[in-house]
């Protein structure tokens, strides 16, 4: 190999190194991301018996096994949130259907740690249910909050229509009067409600008891 080349290839080996390890990734070569600054972006993962479809962040072939990685941004708390473990769990149901694998964990990285979560039966059974349950819930009329985080209402693009948002604003939404309140006018004046009030969709996020699949990962 010529010595130009050669100089390269061990660069971009480098490169490739420094990124993985910064991506809180483990070692093995990486088959599926869904992050820009590794090529192109990959076909999201589906499977049809649960019409469920999604794009974990990293898909890492180590010793003939698949394992899923998924990114979050800040530091770690002091255990995962349910929702990364489920949407982990999402992504190695996702893997083993179409990829013919079954992954033995996952790996949830947070800016300061990472966590390996056991992809168990009862972790696999636990998310079948949840899928389930939200599917059911996605026919009913009134579904209840399953939170009481008001930052996850201030996200949700439903916050000012949803009569359960924990939002603090200006706008206060008051379904069971079918009127909109706004605190900068007068108390007589109201603006009435020309359509139904959307189901806001974090309400169907059902919130399952701590689930004893983490352990940290050195």
């Amino acid at each position: 190999m010529p010595l130009p080349l050669l100089i390269f290839a061990i660069f971009f080996f480098r490169k490739s190194s420094a990124q993985q390890k910064e991506a809180g990734l483990p070692g093995g070569r990486i088959i599926y991301t869904d992050t820009r600054g590794w090529g192109k972006l990959e076909k999201p993962l589906y499977y049809s018996a649960l019409e469920l479809t999604g794009k974990p962040d990293y898909l890492i072939e180590q010793n003939g096994k698949i394992i899923p990685v998924e990114v979050k941004s800040g530091r770690a708390p002091e255990a995962p949130y349910d929702s990364h473990i489920y949407q982990l769990a999402a992504y190695c149901l996702l893997v083993e259907k179409c990829y013919d694998t079954r992954p033995p964990y996952g790996i949830i990285h947070y800016e300061n740690r990472d966590f390996a979560i056991d992809y168990t039966k009862e972790l696999e059974n636990s998310l079948v249910d949840l899928l389930v349950e939200m599917k059911r819930d996605e026919h009913k009329k009134e579904v209840p909050r399953s939170h009481e985080q008001a930052a996850r209402c201030d996200k949700c693009g439903f916050k000012h229509a949803c009569d359960q948002s924990l939002h603090k604003s200006d706008q206060r939404c008051d379904i069971t009067k079918g009127i909109i309140s706004l605190c900068q006018l007068p108390s007589s004046q109201s603006v009435q409600l020309s359509q139904p009030t959307p189901k806001c969709p974090r309400l169907l996020q059902k919130r399952k008891p701590c689930l004893p699949f983490s352990r940290k990962r050195d």
